[in-house]
């Protein structure tokens, strides 16, 4: 097994013109072996015409129609070949030696399904700020209990970790990165790098900010940490703050 081998993946609708500086970040990544698998989920942007201007070896371009962002995740995922599957959203920015310290990461740690890192974090008006995350597999699968503690563009599986927890959740409208991280807390270890490896954007056009209501959020939220919950003995003593965190992140996305 090549462990310098990487495939990469990003899923798109509608995601011009910050796609065109994402896939060049992925591209421009060095000392590794690299797949780059981009779904385009029904982009009517010029999404399309782009694409297959490309002609870099590499890439592979899936068009499925508009699926939704589970199953372009999925097609994604079945598409790879490498042993580690890196996830890049359209609209962020690999920094480089990213793709090279995760999989150096994931080689030395095999009991790590899933590594994070810190991201450098870009809102609409320009202001920019590192952020940093926990650290160690202990804190992290007690911090799934209240919310997410990765950034999913930050993020490197390892490929088995994904099919043993059987994918990305088609079901959900939302947060389909912390329910699948949830799952593969139940077989291995989890890790956050603490360098900065990616440019995160956050702006009016998110998928998140555009399409998602409170209610679908809340309810999502709901549903993953119900599960985590269960899954991980009923701890009795976190289930108020799983319903106060709920509570409070669809007040937060109400206001936004």
């Amino acid at each position: 097994m090549d462990l310098n081998h990487i495939s990469v993946m990003t899923t798109t609708y509608n995601g011009m013109p910050f796609l065109q500086e994402a896939v060049a970040s992925v591209l421009a990544q060095t000392a590794v072996t690299l797949q780059y698998i981009v779904v385009d989920d029904g982009s009517t942007d010029g999404t399309a015409v782009y694409l297959q201007s490309l002609t870099d070896p590499r890439l592979t371009v899936l068009q499925p129609g508009r699926v939704g962002r589970a199953n372009a995740l999925n097609l994604a995922v079945q598409a790879a070949t490498a042993p580690f599957i890196a996830n890049l959203d359209a609209d962020d920015v690999m920094l480089p030696g990213r793709l090279a310290a995760q999989a150096n990461f994931l080689g030395q740690n095999p009991d790590v399904g899933l590594v994070g890192s810190a991201v450098e974090w870009r809102t609409a008006d320009g202001r920019q700020e590192t952020r940093t995350f926990l650290p160690d597999d202990a804190r992290l699968r007690q911090r799934l209990f209240t919310g997410y503690p990765f950034v999913h563009s930050a993020v490197m599986y390892r490929r088995a970790a994904i099919e043993q927890a059987g994918g990305f959740d088609p079901t959900l409208p939302c947060a389909l990165d912390y329910d699948l991280c949830c799952r593969i807390a139940l077989h291995t270890r989890l890790a956050n790098l603490p360098q900065p490896l990616v440019l995160r954007r956050v702006h009016g056009g998110n998928f998140f900010m555009q399409q998602i209501s409170p209610g679908q959020y809340v309810r999502a939220l709901w549903h993953i940490k119900w599960n985590y919950w269960l899954a991980r003995g009923r701890p009795f003593t976190l289930l108020p703050r799983l319903i106060a965190t709920t509570i409070v992140s669809g007040v937060r996305k109400w206001r936004s």
